[in-house]
């Protein structure tokens, strides 16, 4: 079980398409992830609308694994 106090970050971005990537990559090596995301875009926006905002920046997603997998998931993310 992945919890705040035994986990650590192996990767951060912004695309969704990069994160499913490197949790593909985590899930077939058999490692437990965690994603966190936040997202960056104003809770009033149904009433200002998101003329000019970059919506490819609106999410981030952090991955996370169990500290006694850290090692092997980074070297897994980087290839």
């Amino acid at each position: 079980m992945i919890t705040i106090l035994n986990r650590r970050e192996i990767f951060v971005t912004y695309s969704l398409r990069e994160c499913n990537a490197v949790c593909a990559r985590l899930s077939n090596a058999g490692i437990p992830y965690r994603i966190r995301t936040h997202s960056h875009s104003s809770m009033n926006r149904g009433r200002t609308g998101s003329l000019g905002v970059n919506t490819d920046f609106s999410c981030e997603y952090r991955v996370f694994v169990h500290k006694s997998d850290y090692e092997r998931a980074t070297g897994l993310h980087r290839s």
